[in-house]
């Protein structure tokens, strides 16, 4: 295979790797969201408990 139809096939392969990890993303992002908009109270208050962990997580690796 031609070197140029080489880098052409991994940018291709780069740009489908990425697009499976936005749809992924999104489809955790809207489980979340549907968790803590759930009527079910126990649902709810794990959402928040783990969005809330998520989020102290992120701000501790992110602190000076």
């Amino acid at each position: 295979m031609p070197e140029d139809q080489v880098g052409k096939l991994e940018a291709t392969e780069n740009t489908v790797s990425a697009m499976a990890a936005a749809a992924a993303e999104q489809q955790q992002f809207y489980l979340l969201l549907g968790n803590l908009l759930s009527p079910d109270n126990v649902v709810r208050k794990q959402a928040e408990t783990d969005m809330f962990e998520k989020f102290e997580n992120c701000v501790a690796l992110h602190k000076y």
